[in-house]
């Protein structure tokens, strides 16, 4: 075994993981980055998943905020941002909804550009910072309007758009970006804030997708100086004198004067870290922060181009949503799965054959089930979303050539995703911002000296790719 020695050891080849490695590197600090995949991007890359055939990740990404564009120099290494292929008809309906809670999006947007919050007996300038914006998103809507977005956050996304839109189709499609980042369904309590929070994420979106995105992240970090090792699986944390001063991987002993996690917050500090070296009230609050996964992604090959929109959703009404979501309460997969369908190549050429195309699915809503029962859960639920597709267009039927399905529970099992969640965890009102993944390790700084975490499971969690990374980043330079 050798021994190697940087300023600061990254463990993660996600976008997190590769925006902080950046930064840090670009301050002169030496940084080495390691994940356990074969090519970095994590859930974010491409790969074949039939001969000739290949996906665009697993997520719809939004673009990173411009702050995070900026800080990283992403242009200078051929990234580009294009609007999200969103249908006419619904971005005109939604439109007046989201000119009505604009300003409570610009808060949102407040709190995710910025550091986390102090919310363990906050400082008073603290109280102050909070206090401003709260005094600016309720000047910018007026009394009224202010409150009645207090009204608006804790409500079901199906009861508001009750109030303003009545055909049922309408609402369950303009619902549909509230449903797949949460446990809820369009009549669960606060997917209206999730609704709000889908839409913070802006009209933009990488242009080729997560892959593409990555593939910048990786140019900018190799210029940085970033040493990049992949296929190394990490075995635990090397501790000396309660203090985290590297990691053992199947390859080598890493050691570092930082380290910084940006796997899922419960590998990080509950699986890696023996239960004597983390606080008991630390321990309870990870072991409460929900990671369920109702997101199934299913990639399809098709030998013959796709006609129609490149973006649409499959459930004619938020009642069908809401079945769904029911199925899954009850730990089985609903009988018409939901859909979220899009021609992936469309934008993209390369991923298919000449005259080919590749469509990624988002399915809800899949419950995580045993290892044992997953075969038989992905046979079953692939026969009934390619009967969706049949139903939804015949010419499917012909076409298809191939598919991939990766449920909750292959996430799980074979993505390092306890629990099944694409976000590292639930999106929800108190598991958002400063609250991820809980109070007290909120600000990226773990009890333990030496660990840090970053990634979707942090602050500022939801729909700002790459924005963790960063905000981490800074924290730790302070430190070193």
């Amino acid at each position: 075994m050798t021994e190697e020695r940087t300023d600061l050891l990254v463990v993660g080849g996600g976008i997190d993981a590769l925006a902080a490695a950046t930064i840090v590197a670009r301050a002169g600090r030496s940084v080495r980055l390691i994940c356990s995949e074969s090519s970095l991007g994590e859930i974010d890359a491409s790969w074949e998943f039939h001969p000739g055939y290949r996906s665009a990740g697993l997520r719809c990404l939004s673009a990173p905020r411009p702050a995070v564009v900026a800080r990283l120099r992403l242009e200078q290494f051929g990234y580009l941002s294009r609007p999200r292929p969103e249908m006419d008809a619904l971005r005109a309906l939604a439109a007046p909804l989201l000119d009505e809670m604009a300003p409570i999006i610009a808060t949102i947007h407040e709190f995710a550009d910025g550091a986390p919050r102090d919310l363990i007996d906050p400082p008073f300038l603290e109280l102050l910072k909070l206090g401003g914006s709260l005094r600016r998103t309720r000047r910018a809507m007026g009394n009224a309007g202010f409150a009645d977005a207090l009204r608006v956050l804790p409500m079901s996304i199906e009861d508001w758009l009750s109030e303003q839109i009545d055909d049922p189709k309408q609402r369950a499609h303009i619902a549909a970006p509230a449903l797949l980042g949460g446990w809820v369904g369009p009549l669960s309590p606060s997917s209206a804030f999730l609704w709000l929070l889908a839409h913070a994420g802006g009209q933009h979106e990488p242009a080729g997708g997560g892959p593409a995105l990555v593939a910048a992240l990786e140019a900018a970090a190799r210029a940085a100086g970033v040493s990049i090792e992949t296929s190394t699986t990490v075995e635990g944390w090397i501790i000396e004198n309660a203090r985290v001063v590297g990691a053992r991987t199947d390859a080598a002993d890493h050691r570092t004067h930082q380290l910084l996690s940006c796997v899922h917050p419960g590998t990080t500090l509950l699986e890696r870290l023996g239960s004597r070296e983390i606080p008991a009230t630390l321990r309870e609050d990870l072991g409460a922060y929900r990671s369920r996964g109702i997101v199934a992604v299913m990639h399809v090959a098709l030998d013959g181009p796709v006609e129609g929109p490149e973006e649409h959703w499959i459930g004619d009404s938020p009642l069908a949503w809401e079945r769904a979501f029911d199925a899954a309460k009850h730990g089985t997969i609903p009988q018409h799965p939901c859909l979220r369908l899009r021609v992936v190549s469309a934008t993209d050429a390369s991923l298919a054959p000449e005259g080919g195309s590749v469509v990624r699915l988002q399915v809800f809503a899949v419950p995580m089930v045993a290892p044992e029962n997953a075969d038989q859960q992905r046979e079953q639920l692939a026969a009934r979303v390619l009967e969706q597709l049949r139903c939804h267009d015949e010419r499917w039927a012909a076409s298809v050539v191939g598919h991939q399905l990766i449920t909750p529970t292959d996430l799980d099992q074979q993505h390092h995703l306890p629990g099944g969640h694409l976000e590292q965890g639930e999106l929800a009102l108190d598991q958002i911002f400063s609250l991820r993944p809980c109070c007290g390790i909120g600000r990226y700084r773990t009890p333990i000296p030496g660990l840090w975490i970053a990634g979707a499971g942090t602050h500022p969690g939801g729909p700002f790719p790459g924005s963790s990374g960063v905000l981490a980043a800074d924290q730790i330079l302070a430190a070193l």
